[in-house]
């Protein structure tokens, strides 16, 4: 079972526009049998339209969206999971417990009942980071066979960055290893 996880940064679009296309080649290159794609922006537009070409030109044919919350501005971060398998089980998180978005979702594998946990976890705060978390694990924890996957928004003590107290690491808070640290237990 090949497993991809990619942040397509808001929505797979720039200030030059779309970049679904390089997306979608990065995909059928890759060629998973269950894709988690985090920052899923507008995804959910016109009854699921991206969401839907996504899944038909990557042959990924059963998919879930969750929404996190909704930003100042309107927007939202959404996590979406697409899959070989039937997804005979989807659980989405209250967007009061995520600030962005996270999705489980139970697929029949070559592994047997197989349940992928699809997070963007808050991008800058380690304590609301290990609230999120706390709360995957607690829902994950009555799976005998779980995977959590997806964009953790944190560094590892292995990444051997050299000064953590420099200005991109202290405003997201990318300082602690508290959620690598239960991540790798």
């Amino acid at each position: 079972m090949k497993i991809m996880t990619y942040n397509i940064l808001n929505g797979g679009v720039d200030e030059k526009g779309s970049r679904i296309e390089p997306i979608i080649d990065v995909i059928k290159e890759v060629n998973p049998d269950f894709l988690a794609i985090q920052e899923a922006n507008n995804f959910d537009k016109n009854d699921n339209e991206l969401l839907k070409r996504v899944s038909n030109e990557t042959n990924l044919p059963h998919f879930a969206l969750s929404q996190g919350s909704l930003y100042d501005d309107g927007s939202r971060i959404h996590v979406v999971s697409l899959s070989r398998y039937p997804l005979r089980e989807e659980h989405t998180f209250p967007d009061t417990v995520f600030r962005c978005a996270a999705l489980s979702v139970v697929v029949d594998s070559s592994f047997g009942e197989l349940s992928m946990c699809n997070v963007h976890l808050h991008p800058n705060s380690e304590d609301a980071r290990l609230k999120e978390l706390d709360a995957v694990m607690k829902y994950q924890a009555k799976f005998e066979k779980h995977i959590i996957l997806g964009d953790h928004n944190v560094v590892s003590r292995a990444d051997n960055y050299k000064d953590l107290s420099a200005d991109e690491f202290t405003h997201y808070d990318l300082n602690r290893f508290d959620v690598t640290d239960i991540m790798n237990k």
